[in-house]
């Protein structure tokens, strides 16, 4: 919790208070509540406060009176209006849970969260495995937290339909399926493919984005919804599709410019494939590296991965 109660004393926690007039606050402070108090003491990100009046102390009353104490605050410092943010970031992956994998976006995006809102609370989550109970059950754990915002880092993509080694669409489909405040936007290929869905849902006044998995995509994306975080859900998706759709664009012609083993060749399939790209398509971007794939013998691999033959 964000306070501290224990008899006429309460300890208000996780607010920026660097660089504050105590007399000062202490007179705005004074004209906002009724009761008398004194100040016992600050820190950086807490203040401790004593009320002369019994039994007024309460969780209700706590949480009104820290409210109270950040808009004194963001009328003081306009330029950290939106810095008393609780952010949780819920990285996704059975790879990432197990250890296997290094969780490299986790730490990007909370280092972008400290230099654009300093001051925030941020907490990585566990990560999720890549099942919808197991998820749901780590979303709910986190969402009783009370953050302000919930980042979820992969799990969006349509990659399991070409390759079990690649994760399945689970975030996109816990939300629709478990909350009611829901909007999303879907990133088709060339082909119609789905390549992926962004998701942003409201619950108890938490706002949840989900982020795709890999890091360029993660971070760019992320960089659009600070840089719009105080704007419609509606206005930050369309912008967060846009950015994607760009991204998208360049990495179709992103192939190393060397001879492929089948190994690599079936990657860089899948890879293509997931971008939407159709069997011709693909071959065409093979052949620039000098692979002469016909499309019929990219569709033959495609067959195989999708258990078609």
């Amino acid at each position: 919790m964000d306070f501290f109660i224990k008899d006429d004393i309460v300890n208000i926690k996780n607010i920026d208070l660097r660089g504050i007039s105590i007399s000062d606050f202490e007179k705005e402070l004074s004209l906002i509540i009724n009761y008398k108090f004194n100040i016992l003491g600050i820190t950086k990100n807490s203040i401790t406060i004593r009320f002369f009046r019994k039994n007024i102390l309460n969780d209700e009353f706590a949480q009104s009176l820290r409210n109270n104490i950040i808009k004194i605050l963001n009328r003081n410092n306009k330029d950290n209006s939106s810095t008393y943010k609780k952010f949780i970031i819920i990285p996704t992956g059975d790879e990432i849970l197990e250890g296997i994998v290094e969780d490299q976006n986790s730490p990007i995006i909370a280092g972008m969260i400290i230099r654009k809102l300093p001051g925030s609370s941020i907490i990585r989550s566990k990560p999720s495995p890549d099942n919808s109970e197991g998820f749901l059950e780590i979303l709910n754990q986190n969402l009783s937290k009370n953050p302000d915002y919930i980042i979820i880092i992969g799990g969006t993509g349509g990659g399991r339909n070409f390759s079990e080694s690649l994760s399945k669409d689970i975030v996109h489909e816990v939300l629709k399926n478990n909350y009611e405040n829901i909007l999303s936007r879907n990133i088709y290929g060339r082909n119609g493919h789905l390549f992926s869905t962004l998701t942003i849902a409201i619950e108890n006044n938490t706002t949840i984005l989900s982020l795709p998995g890999p890091k360029d995509e993660c971070t760019a994306l992320f960089e659009v919804f600070l840089e719009n975080i105080n704007e419609d859900e509606r206005v930050i998706l369309d912008k967060l599709r846009g950015r994607l759709i760009e991204i998208h664009e360049t990495k179709y012609d992103q192939l190393a410019d060397k001879e492929l083993s089948e190994e690599e060749l079936i990657k860089q399939i899948i890879k293509f494939r997931n971008m939407g790209l159709g069997a011709r398509q693909i071959a065409k971007q093979l052949n620039k590296i000098g692979s002469n794939l016909k499309f019929y013998q990219v569709q033959y691999r495609l067959n195989k991965l999708e258990n078609k033959i």
